[in-house]
């Protein structure tokens, strides 16, 4: 479920009390509201995905002990990979 789709969800639960019932009323409001909750939702995910890929790159950096080198280009290229999966505005 994409954050748009969500976030409408979200908007017609918080206005059903002031719809009282009756099919959900899309008013200009209503549609900035379920934008910003959007926005919210996909900075969120966002800042997840910059987590993970920062925990990437340190669990799995190389050392001797674990037998991965030094210079491993695989936790950079996999931390691509989880920046390049952020959602975009």
């Amino acid at each position: 479920m994409n954050a748009e789709t969500r976030a409408k969800e979200i908007v017609q639960e918080l206005c059903k009390p002031l719809d009282g019932g009756r099919p959900f009323l899309e008013t200009p409001h209503r549609k900035l509201m379920a934008e910003i909750i959007a926005t919210a939702i996909r900075q969120a995910e966002n800042d997840k995905l910059e987590e993970a890929a920062d925990a990437a790159t340190k669990f799995l950096v190389g050392d001797p002990f674990n037998g991965v080198p030094l210079r491993s280009p695989g936790p950079h290229e996999i931390a691509a990979h989880i920046r390049s999966l952020k959602l975009k505005d």
